[in-house]
């Protein structure tokens, strides 16, 4: 065995024993909600809003958990959501600019839920 293979096995095997962060509840941060306002605007730009289960076929479930600020996309998600809308939109001249802000977005929205899910434990052990 080589020291790389004998390195990655005692890492992996320390994070399987390392105890996870205890759960808690956070309302949706105003940079989540954000995200959730340009996301609605895009898929409003469809024309299926009303219908969204012919925009996102078998997923739109997953997508009304990112619209009802239940979950957030991973970036395969997302990029197959956009993908998808723009597919439907009309011609966007700003696509590319449109598709950098909205990932920005979405990376800020997911530190900022980072960030509250941190503080609620934080706020827990004090209190706990």
């Amino acid at each position: 065995m080589t020291r790389y293979e004998r390195l990655v096995r005692d890492i992996l095997f320390e994070r399987d024993y390392e105890p996870r962060a205890p759960r808690v509840t956070i309302s949706v941060p105003p940079e989540q909600q954000r995200f959730i306002t340009e996301l609605s605007a895009l898929i409003g730009e469809t024309g299926l809003q009303d219908d969204r289960w012919l925009l996102f076929d078998t997923r739109v479930s997953r997508v009304e958990r990112y619209l009802a600020g239940e979950a957030m996309p991973t970036d395969e998600m997302f990029e197959w959501v956009v993908d998808r809308c723009m597919s439907f939109a009309p011609a966007l001249d700003d696509y590319m600019e449109r598709l950098d802000r909205l990932e920005l977005s979405l990376r800020i929205a997911r530190a900022a839920r980072v960030r509250d899910r941190r503080h609620a434990r934080t706020r827990r052990a004090e209190h706990g």
